[in-house]
């Protein structure tokens, strides 16, 4: 899990480099699209976001297992009943 989320935005990022390096040498207008006036697209938001979200939940996670490991040491006492028969 960890090599494709790696993958992921490691491929987004570069590409957004390699789209913004064309975008300023090439100049805005040349770049676009003749028939359609959309200007190229970079996804450094979408590297972010999706860092952020993997990393929050890992904190999340490890959160729940620290309050479960806790709540689990201190109830280590009990009470055994043994049902003899007669």
């Amino acid at each position: 899990m960890n090599l494709l989320v790696a993958l992921s935005t490691g491929v987004a990022y570069i590409s957004s480099i390699v789209m913004m390096v064309i975008n300023i040498r090439m100049g805005p207008v040349e770049v676009m699209n003749k028939d359609k006036e959309e200007p190229m697209r970079t996804y450094f938001d979408a590297v972010v976001f999706l860092s952020f979200f993997i990393l929050m939940g890992r904190a999340l996670e490890s959160r729940a297992r620290l309050k479960v490991r806790f709540t689990c040491s201190r109830h280590t006492e009990g009470l055994l009943i043994y049902c003899i028969d007669q």
